[in-house]
């Protein structure tokens, strides 16, 4: 298997790729991370979600690099990460060539951190029942936890557990709160060196698996600005919030191996573009603090809201975004079979 030269060259841009993404290659087994975890919970049974959202996978999904061959290179699946970032608060900013601005957040409320968690589980357990039923073998959890490769992930803290960050995307910030499915605790990529996706073509070779890592992010509202038509402020910023409940990022990310460091892989990754909506009622956006400041001759407004969502309509709507994003990525699967 990869012996031909055209699949050599593939091997060698796999390299290439990893380099680029991490910032080193190590030619050697990876040691053990000093934050592996010391226990890990259970993890999800598989358990297909209900049918989501329907689109045309084509419309929404890339191929990027060569994701198809490491799908190709075996029909054993392991699964070393599952992780959601969920959008917990969204802002944007309204500004005016005369210094006029306005500015509006909105936080997420009526979902416990337990909810977010349970979420992230049931989508861990949709992907892995849509891969068996369509006839992909996925080794354990427990298999990959144990693999030299997985042992040497740097991870988010001692056992993995919730970690945030700022989201700065496309001049919109806002705030993540990030989960890892069950019995696999989270961890990202840095691309200044601490070099986690170099670990996979390990994991990969020893288990005689392909390797899959997915990262998605759901988000509660829809924040518009415009530089025009808001007597409110005393000027022409205007912003507003809606709710709409969105998935706006999904990446599933393939990897074989024969010979590590090298591999075949890339990512299906879904258009910036082009998020996957779920239309329905699940909350109401309700006002919170407010503040007005004035800059020279001009006012600048601050407006704070807090989107309170019903869970189990956000958990029920979450899913069927995720259960489409997993539909879409197992059909790719299908297409490249061993």
């Amino acid at each position: 298997m990869f012996q031909t030269i055209k699949n050599s060259m593939k091997v060698g841009m796999a390299i290439v790729l990893g380099a680029t993404l991490t910032g080193c290659i190590s030619f050697s087994p990876p040691e053990q991370s000093a934050n592996y975890p010391t226990q890990f919970a259970s993890v999800p049974m598989a358990k297909a979600a209900p049918m989501g959202v329907k689109i045309d996978a084509s419309d929404y999904f890339d191929d990027q690099h060569d994701a198809d061959d490491a799908l190709i290179g075996s029909n054993a699946v392991a699964i070393a990460k599952f992780t959601v970032h969920f959008a917990v608060e969204d802002n944007d900013t309204a500004t005016t060539g005369d210094g006029g601005s306005a500015e509006i957040s909105v936080a997420l409320g009526g979902v416990s951190k337990a909810q977010l968690q349970a979420i992230t589980d049931a989508a861990y357990a949709d992907l892995v029942a849509q891969l068996q039923a369509a006839g992909r073998t996925i080794v354990s959890a427990e298999k990959v936890r144990n693999t030299v490769g997985y042992k040497g992930i740097n991870f988010d803290g001692a056992n993995g557990e919730v970690w945030e960050d700022s989201l700065h995307s496309g001049g919109i910030g806002g705030m993540l709160s990030s989960y890892g499915a069950s019995g696999l605790p989270s961890w990202h990529v840095n691309p200044f060196g601490v070099g986690n996706t170099s670990i996979l073509p390990w994991i990969s070779n020893e288990l005689k698996a392909t390797v899959v890592t997915v990262d998605m992010r759901i988000n509660f509202v829809e924040i518009t600005s415009s530089g025009r038509g808001s007597a409110l402020f005393s000027s022409d910023a205007n912003v507003s919030a809606k709710p709409m409940l969105s998935l706006y990022g999904s990446r599933y990310e393939a990897i074989f191996s024969d010979s590590p460091p090298g591999a075949a892989g890339g990512l299906f990754i879904l258009d910036r573009d082009e998020p996957i909506v779920v239309s329905g009622d699940f909350g109401a956006i309700k006002k919170g603090a407010s503040s007005t400041r004035k800059i020279g001759a001009n006012r600048s407004s601050k407006s704070g809201y807090t989107m309170v969502a019903n869970p189990k309509k956000f958990k029920a709507m979450s899913l069927k975004a995720i259960q489409a994003s997993n539909a879409a990525f197992v059909g790719f699967a299908n297409d490249n079979k061993p």
